[in-house]
């Protein structure tokens, strides 16, 4: 907007000057050079953003061209810059210093083991000092650097829920973000525990009320459930509608506003989409633990639920028979929104009518 009021000023310039009785020509050559150095300067910017965007696609242009890259197992240059941190052991020295400054103490690590996440681009690492204190370390690649924002505003809120593991604080290791646990008298879960743990961590969750200023942060940004309803994807399942579903579409769009707000007098509770093996720890009263609050949600009550028999008898025993019935709606639209977003329209379609069946029941 800048550039186009600066031209029209320039325009306006000239044409007063070429109305007037004594038009200067020296203004003229000098508003036309400078006509066209903005131009020239124009075209460089835009063949620097096109040789940046080649420069980027440097690896599927060398398979296209170069045949001994044709069947070469490509790997991103982000990637192989995340992953050459730890080539020659070059990561220890800047985790030492990193933990020294979170701990304000300066420290030796006699061994570093490598954790097992199975996540893409994070790398963690389970440091043992030299007075045995044991501490995990999380790396984040630069493509997880919003999520890792976003987790650090939770754990800097929550940190104290008896929800997580004791964070410690964040650091840099290069330019990559990492996040500090104190890891002492926890332990990783054996497979058959998995399950119990689970069910454990579910209970927590639904007790633990979300501060009210992360509740007022993530509303700015994100919606619930009940606020994602999308009219597109929802036209698509009569595609897939009979008569009968042709009437349970149209019973759903006209009572839609009638189905939401129930919904929206449920509690608000953290969602962990994550929770497995890797996620779960236990400590030395064997309290369940998560390992991180890693893309973390805050959806009603229900939403973190599956029909598991166990689980929806856990959630009966939470709740009131009135709050029940919208959490498994909660349930319900959760899987609509999944299914039908995947083009699983019949799915979707069932989901609406287990709606209904669950709204007529009350």
């Amino acid at each position: 907007n800048l550039g186009s009021i600066s031209f029209l000023a320039v325009f306006i310039v000239i044409a007063v000057d070429l109305v007037s009785d004594k038009p200067s020509v020296a203004l003229i050559f000098a508003i036309i050079s400078l006509i066209l150095v903005r131009h020239i300067i124009g075209a460089i910017v835009g063949s620097i953003v096109v040789i940046r965007g080649l420069y980027n696609q440097q690896n599927q242009i060398e398979t296209i061209f170069f045949k001994e890259y044709a069947n070469h197992n490509l790997i991103d240059k982000k990637q192989k810059k995340f992953w050459s941190i730890y080539e020659n052991d070059q990561h220890k020295e800047s985790i030492k210093r990193s933990l020294s400054e979170v701990l304000n103490e300066n420290i030796s690590i006699k061994k570093f083991e490598w954790y097992e996440l199975e996540q893409p681009n994070i790398v963690a690492f389970l440091l043992t000092l030299e007075n045995n204190e044991k501490y995990l370390i999380k790396i984040f690649n630069k493509n997880l650097h919003v999520r890792a924002l976003k987790e650090n505003s939770l754990l800097s809120e929550c940190s104290n829920s008896g929800l997580i593991i004791s964070f410690i604080g964040i650091g840099m290791i290069e330019k990559y973000c990492c996040h500090f646990y104190r890891y002492d008298n926890n332990t990783r879960l054996a497979q058959q525990e998995v399950q119990a743990a689970r069910m454990i961590l579910l209970e927590k969750l639904a007790k633990y009320e979300v501060p009210q200023s992360i509740v007022d942060q993530y509303i700015t940004s994100h919606k619930h459930i009940y606020g994602r309803f999308s009219q597109e994807v929802f036209d698509r399942l009569r595609l897939a509608a009979n008569s009968e579903g042709m009437a349970l579409l149209d019973w759903f769009e006209k009572e839609i506003e009638n189905i939401y707000l129930p919904l929206k007098n449920l509690p608000l509770r953290l969602v962990i989409p994550a929770i497995n093996k890797n996620t779960l720890l236990k400590d030395r009263n064997n309290d369940v633990k998560l390992l991180s609050f890693d893309n973390w949600l805050i959806e009603p009550i229900g939403f973190s639920f599956t029909f598991n028999p166990k689980e929806m008898k856990l959630l009966k025993d939470l709740l009131g028979e009135e709050q029940l019935v919208s959490a498994q709606v909660v349930q319900q639209l959760k899987a609509y929104e999944h299914n039908a977003n995947r083009n699983s329209l019949n799915m979707a379609i069932n989901n609406l009518a287990a709606i209904k069946e669950l709204l007529d029941a009350e």
